[in-house]
């Protein structure tokens, strides 16, 4: 595969890919190497990955691109980069077409001959190319002195605050219900509780949870059991457990060894252990974490030290197709013993318009300079997130939607990766 050009990108949709051959052939022979060249096609998050890798874009301008870019929102994405001192574009035009309706007007010359309208096209991508590279030296030049303009999108917003933004959203009510719990248990937990958790695929369970460490202020070792790779049963949860926590392998994986592992970590720090897709199979899942934690609770019981720390179990359903109750996690007998420390959560709500604005309201007070600014882009958005009242989006809709309209939906990976929402399914 040849060598390609990294300063210069050319952006075209797939249609337009002979124009697209014919300014790389001729660019090739001043570049002693082919641009590189990007279709408008496949995944936008994607797209917007690699635009931001180009320094100088040529857009390869057509009816099929202004339709394609604007469903995509990718001459948005471009012109907010240029405004940033990201970029520098340059349009060609290829047809008539309607770019007087869009942000390329102002850069495409008045009575500009597209290049279908030429009886040399060539002659005219010449020309093109011979300004380009006069002009290139002093652009990237320009680019890598210009002082970055702040902006939401822009590389100097911290995106580590945008992401403990979306712990203020939602789950509310499931955060409310702990809190009641805790309560109810005279203001403290218990040393093993156990919380379930249902919702859609989309509901950002994990993000539930980071959201619960957060309120409670405290310092906690979060782990994830996978049961769909596990396959657990009452011989082996014992083992596998131990091998979520990471604990040391040489001691036999007898149930007794293994619990005193969690009391003396239970002694520096707390855990939270999560149980993901418990419906791949209900019961058989339910009869191993119930012994798991039966059996753990008893032995925390008879330690002769207790420990000063929680151990919370999570149990994460997310199809929520299943009615369950509180019998459900309790042993067959000394049920009583049991009952106060199971907490079967409402299910995660797809988030409404009034809550988005609720939390906009919340962002504006945080003392964060970047979260501020993001809430006041958000205050103009709303309606382009959720239209009204009745429109309900689920979390990780949601989220992308936020990303989108600030245009830091190049950045969802990252913030995937900061809030755990990479393990949602």
């Amino acid at each position: 595969m040849a060598e390609q050009d990294q300063d210069i990108l050319i952006l075209y949709h797939p249609n337009d890919k002979t124009h697209q051959e014919a300014i790389s052939k001729q660019l090739k022979i001043p570049l002693r190497k082919m641009p590189s060249t990007l279709a408008l096609q496949g995944d936008k998050a994607e797209l917007k990955k690699t635009i931001a890798l180009g320094q100088i874009v040529l857009v390869l301008v057509s009816d099929d691109f202004l339709s394609k870019s604007m469903d995509l929102a990718i001459d948005q994405f471009l012109f907010d980069k240029r405004k940033a001192n990201k970029l520098h574009l340059v349009p060609v035009l290829l047809e008539d077409c309607p770019f007087e309706f869009t942000d390329f007007n102002d850069l495409i010359p008045e009575n500009t001959a597209p290049l279908a309208n030429s009886d040399n096209p060539n002659r005219l991508i010449k020309q093109l190319i011979i300004s380009l590279i006069r002009e290139k030296a002093d652009i990237l030049d320009r680019l890598s002195k210009a002082a970055p303009v702040a902006d939401i999108g822009s590389d100097s917003v911290g995106i580590n605050p945008i992401a403990q933004g979306f712990y203020k959203l939602n789950y509310l009510t499931q955060k409310d219900e702990i809190k009641q719990y805790r309560r109810k248990l005279g203001f403290r937990f218990q040393p093993v509780n156990l919380f379930l958790l249902r919702g859609t695929s989309k509901c950002g369970h994990e993000l539930m949870i980071q959201s619960f460490v957060n309120t409670q202020g405290f310092e906690v070792d979060v782990k994830a059991f996978p049961l769909d790779v596990y396959y657990p049963n009452e011989k082996n949860i014992w083992p596998l457990v131990r091998d979520t926590l990471a604990f040391d392998r040489s001691e036999r994986p007898e149930p007794r060894n293994i619990a005193q592992k969690i009391i003396d970590k239970l002694k520096v720090t707390n855990i939270v252990l999560q149980f993901n897709n418990i419906h791949v199979d209900r019961m058989a899942n339910l009869k191993a974490i119930n012994y798991f934690w039966h059996e753990l609770s008893k032995f925390i019981k008879e330690a002769t030290v207790k420990p000063e720390h929680y151990f919370f179990i999570f149990i994460n359903d997310r199809k929520n197709k299943d009615p369950y109750s509180v019998s459900d996690f309790l042993p067959t007998d000394n049920q009583a013993a049991f009952e106060p420390f199971v907490q079967l959560l409402s299910p995660i709500s797809p988030v409404q318009q009034n809550d988005l604005m609720d939390w906009i309201d919340k962002l504006r007070e945080d003392s964060n300079l970047e979260i501020k600014k993001l809430s006041r882009i958000l205050e103009q958005k709303v309606v382009d997130i959720i239209p009204d009242n009745e429109s309900k989006v689920y979390m990780l809709d949601l989220i992308h939607k936020v990303l989108q309209v600030t245009h830091l939906d190049a950045q969802v990976g990252t913030i995937e990766k900061i809030t755990d929402l990479w393990q949602e399914e």
